[in-house]
């Protein structure tokens, strides 16, 4: 076994049997058969070889994944899966009993062990879920309730079994059998047959409630335990509570933000100029269908009148063998008799004409097709596209902004949590100088002003407590007013600052290339003033193809039918086709020409002086972001080892006090320099893990993007570089925020 692995089992055995006060550190290294400078060279300070070690044998090594994805048999299922966890809650039942009565005075070194039941508690209540969702169980039953009633039966048979034997009269597999089935007929999951068999049920259930009953008020404290560096909890007791990574966050906010959306749109909108403008390159075609009727016309009774009783004409049928003088009397004795009778047959037919025609049926089909425009319409498709590459640069520069708005928001709400836990673990070193003080003072060794000193002390820090607790609180209200959650859930965020993922490589994927471009010319904004520059020159090639003439041709045709019913058939139809050509030369306009030319021109100069500009500010934005990557990534190494000598010399100098051989002087100094030292480091983590997203998204950032304010230390990032006077100032004004409680967002 490696010394660290020994010195973990050690503090962990010491911790279980004594509790934070007798696990000393001298008798930690005894136990693991090592000296006290090998223990601190190792972890430090007590605080975190404790915390390590409740970690390392408490939730690190607990059974996960034991429900199946597909429920077939709950009963047996769930009794599998309350003998896995009752099993390894009573295996470190010492240690978790000794964390929750820590719990209170120190809940930073009783989080590791005290919090075994909540990641099992995830898993049952989705498993909870899955039963319902498939209809094995009712649809009216709390999912959050049910599993922490099961949860508190077992926790509690698991820690009190031993202690109170005549409460748990039943073996432990016989009270979680009915433990069991006292949950699944609490959501309505029918009992096996099996079970329906066996003596004795009721009596058992009886039993388990009664145990039951008297154990639920326990399981409340289990579910309001604040986490660490790793997890922190804002609870406000009004909703359920949600894990939430980072990585969700940003899928979440993605979803739920009004600005991608809004850029979604203007990308719709883009590609449909786009259609619009490249229409003009077909042929435009158009059918129509009309009918009209006519309820009285001028033209009505050209074809009726009186009957004509006359004998009907002889057709005159001219003789080719007489002379041209006979031929000519014979017409003239024709016209003559043509007087004195009706003539038959031909006439004019007005059946064909619309004239006073009670039914107008019309089929029309035009179309027209521009053969030579200037050039116009291949400046409005290049005009278009270049606003559809913008759009798109648009589109890609809001879901950056949005991944590094949340990414700031997540760590400054964990940055707040870390400062609260620093805060009230400063507020408890505190406490135990004056416990410590006030025994001196009660048998002579410590005169009146130390333990006045040690009470000042110990009230200064608590109004900082609670300034770090209001902070805390804004911090995680930003962070879900970002990702549109209700604001009275209870969230637990479970990416820690030390984590060494900055921000989830699927939300990066479209937006950073593996190869990092820090580039002027690949910043979007250089990118989308270079698209407009494109747009501009086609909009001046527009302006110009006003001079030129245009020429179209267009044609009509129509198919029209006048029946003398209701509706026509194929050959009442007759038909209309006419082409046409169109040429139009613009000869006086009054000079809107010329002035289309001019506004086009001042837009084209004015947005390649724009690229110039926003080129120069993109290069200078690229080198500040890249400077405070570095400032931050040196922030991060010093305070590493700051905060490690402080610890030591911390815990030394809090031995030297109680052996008496310091005074309470340099106690309190260790431990300011301790608790900015550990601010400091927490300050270092969030600005590098914003730093390092900043930079993964710079070249589709906007210019000057720092996320949404400020962070929880107080810091701002500005656009401009900052020189190492002004980076030195952030770090002293985070320490200082530390002590006075100020400078929290």
């Amino acid at each position: 076994m490696e010394i660290r692995e020994k010195l973990l089992a050690a503090a962990a055995s010491v911790y279980a049997e004594s509790g934070y006060r007798g696990a000393t550190t001298r008798r930690i290294a005894q136990e693991a058969g090592v000296n006290e400078i090998t223990l601190f060279r190792h972890f430090g300070s007590k605080d975190a070889l404790i915390l390590e070690a409740t970690r390392e044998h408490g939730v690190s090594c607990m059974p996960l994944n034991l429900l199946p994805l597909e429920p077939c048999d709950p009963e047996r299922e769930l009794i599998g899966w309350c003998r896995a966890h009752f099993a390894f809650m009573h295996e470190r039942r010492s240690l978790i009993r000794t964390a929750m009565g820590d719990m209170t005075e120190r809940p930073d070194m009783a989080r590791g062990a005290a919090n075994c039941p909540a990641q099992p508690a995830l898993e049952l209540r989705a498993y909870f879920e899955r039963l319902r969702e498939r209809g094995l169980a009712s649809n009216d039953f709390d999912a959050h309730a049910a599993t922490w009633m099961l949860m508190a039966a077992v926790f509690a048979d698991a820690m009190w079994r031993g202690i109170l034997p005549e409460m748990y009269g039943d073996s432990s597999d016989k009270a979680l059998a009915a433990y069991v089935r006292l949950a699944m007929r609490a959501i309505g999951v029918p009992a096996s047959k099996q079970a329906k068999k066996k003596a004795g049920v009721r009596k058992r259930l009886a039993r388990a409630a009664t145990a039951l009953l008297l154990t639920v008020l326990a399981a409340g404290n289990l579910t309001a335990q604040t986490t660490g560096d790793r997890q922190v909890n804002v609870s406000s007791g009004t909703s359920q509570t949600r894990a939430l990574s980072l990585d969700e966050a940003l899928g979440i906010a993605e979803r739920a933000s009004e600005n991608v959306a809004i850029a979604r749109a203007g990308v719709t909108r883009a590609r449909g100029e786009v259609y619009r403008a490249r229409s003009e390159y077909f042929p435009q075609l158009a059918g129509s269908l009309s009918y009209t009727r006519t309820l009285d016309s001028e033209f009505r009774g050209l074809d009726t009148g009186p009957v004509d009783s006359r004998a009907a004409c002889r057709p005159f049928v001219p003789a080719g063998t007489l002379t041209a003088e006979q031929r000519l009397d014979s017409l003239e004795r024709a016209l003559t008799l043509a007087t004195d009778c009706r003539a038959s047959g031909g006439g004019f037919d007005f059946s064909s004409l619309p004239f006073g025609r009670a039914n107008n049926y019309t089929l029309g089909l035009t179309g027209s097709q521009t053969l030579f425009s200037g050039g116009r319409v291949a400046a409005q498709t290049g005009a278009a596209n270049a606003g559809r590459r913008a759009a798109t640069i648009t589109l890609s520069s809001a879901r950056a902004q949005v991944i590094l708005d949340v990414t700031q928001a997540y760590y400054d709400a964990v940055l707040a949590g870390r400062l609260y836990v620093i805060a009230v673990s400063t507020l408890e070193q505190s406490e135990t100088t004056l416990r410590h003080t006030q025994l001196a003072r009660q048998v002579g060794t410590q005169p009146e002003f130390d333990l006045l000193r040690a009470q000042v002390t110990r009230d200064n820090q608590r109004p900082v407590v609670v300034a770090r607790r209001t902070d805390r609180e804004l911090a995680y209200l930003r962070l879900k007013q970002l990702l549109d959650l209700r604001l009275d859930q209870d969230v637990v965020l479970t990416t820690g600052l030390g984590d060494s993922v900055t921000v989830a490589p699927t939300r990066l994927a479209s937006l950073a290339s593996s190869t990092l471009d820090t580039a002027a010319s690949a910043r979007a904004p250089v990118r989308q003033a270079a698209e407009n520059v494109a747009a501009q020159e086609n909009l001046k090639r527009i302006a110009r193809a006003q001079r030129l003439p245009t020429l179209s041709v267009s044609s009509v045709y129509g198919r029209v039918g006048y029946p003398i019913g209701g509706l026509p058939s194929l050959g009442d139809f007759r038909t209309n086709w006419t082409v046409g050509v169109n040429l139009s030369v613009p000869i006086f306009t009054g000079g809107r020409i010329r002035g289309d030319e001019m506004v086009a021109d001042a837009n084209l100069t004015e947005g390649r002086l724009l690229l110039e500009q926003t080129r120069e500010l993109a290069e200078l934005d690229t080198r500040s972001a890249l400077a405070e990557l570095e400032a931050a990534e040196a922030s991060w190494e010093a305070s590493g080892g700051t905060a490690s000598q402080a610890a030591r010399a911390y815990n030394i100098a809090e031995i030297r006090y109680r052996e008496g051989i310091s005074t309470q002087t340099e106690l309190s100094e260790s431990r300011i320099l301790l608790q900015q030292s550990q601010a400091n480091r927490a300050v270092a983590s969030r600005d590098l893990q914003v730093a390092r997203a900043r930079v993964a998204l710079i070249s589709e950032l906007p210019l000057g993007a720092f996320g949404t304010g400020r962070s929880a230390a107080g810091t701002s990032q500005q656009s401009a570089p900052q020189n190492g006077q002004q980076q030195r100032s952030r770090q002293a004004d985070a320490s200082q925020a530390s002590q006075t409680g100020t400078g929290l967002p």
